[in-house]
C-alpha cells in the first residue's frame, strides 16, 4: 500500500494544540491511517473535495458533521495539509 508523507504547518500545529484531548486523538487516528494508506484512504475517513480544479482531499477525524476536517493537497513529497 502506498504510504504518504504528511507535512504540517505552523498554522496546523497551533490549531491542533487548541483541540481537546479526544479531538486530538481523532485527528492522530485519521492522520496515521493516511500515512499508512496514502490516497487509498477511502470514505468515511477521506473524500475528494468538489468544486475545485485542484486535487484536494478532506480528512474526517469523525463521521457526521464535524468542525475538525482537514484539507489536504498533494505535494512533491507526498501529502500536506492545505
Amino acid at each position: 500500500m502506498p504510504a504518504a508523507v504528511v507535512a504540517t504547518t505552523d498554522e496546523y500545529e497551533a490549531w491542533y494544540s487548541s483541540l481537546e484531548a479526544a479531538e486530538q486523538a481523532a485527528v492522530i487516528n485519521v492522520v496515521t491511517k493516511l500515512k499508512v494508506l496514502g490516497y487509498e484512504l477511502a470514505a468515511p475517513h477521506s473524500s475528494a473535495r468538489e468544486g475545485t480544479d485542484l486535487p484536494l482531499r478532506e480528512l474526517r477525524p469523525k463521521q457526521g458533521p464535524a468542525a475538525n476536517r482537514l484539507r489536504l493537497r498533494p505535494s512533491a513529497a507526498g501529502c500536506s495539509r492545505g
